[in-house]
């Protein structure tokens, strides 16, 4: 009977790991890219054509794969981003999900858009106004340039990466795992 009541005690707890997840999927961050809203793991690429942005990729995607693209708007870069079908089926670039968006050359005197993640604007901060606006970030030192290093933030499945060089910010990426 002892035998018994444990095995059930180890089923009961077994069915509660399943049907709770394996773990904590997080919650996706809210990237604001030129007063547009991108939250990567949900937003679709026809939903950032409805806002104007634009790429000169088109066609099929094939089915459970994903590419990274270009994305404009007004004729400038705003950046790289990662689209994935993850379906079963092929689909069209606008019917695909970001999951990634990586920012660069956000250092350049000419920049005319701004980046905020989760409400705060990103663009131009120092590392001490960085670590002020996100004390759970993590500081790491990126080992092939010692010129460079970057802080990190993870959340479940998401993480945001925001690059140093020369002290001065200059790239920000946006990742949903998949």
């Amino acid at each position: 009977m002892r035998y018994i009541k444990k095995l059930f005690l180890a089923g009961v707890l077994a069915l509660a790991v399943m049907l709770t997840g394996c773990g904590d999927p997080g919650t996706p961050p809210e990237l604001i890219i030129d007063g547009v809203s991108i939250v990567v793991g949900e937003t679709t690429m026809s939903s950032m054509e409805e806002q104007g942005f634009t790429t000169d990729w088109f066609g099929i995607m094939p089915e459970d794969s994903y590419t990274t693209i270009s994305l404009g708007k007004d004729h400038d870069s705003r950046g790289m981003y990662t689209i994935v079908n993850d379906s079963d089926r092929s689909c069209a670039l606008s019917a695909g999900v970001i999951y990634g968006v990586k920012l660069q050359d956000l250092d350049e005197k000419e920049l005319d858009f701004d980046v905020t993640v989760n409400g705060v604007s990103l663009v131009g901060m120092t590392k001490e106004e960085l670590a002020a606006a996100y004390p759970e970030m993590e500081y790491d030192e990126y080992e092939e340039n010692a010129d460079s290093d970057y802080y990190s933030m993870r959340d479940g499945d998401y993480s945001v990466f925001v690059w140093f060089t020369d002290g001065v910010m200059n790239s920000i990426h946006v990742d949903c795992h998949y």
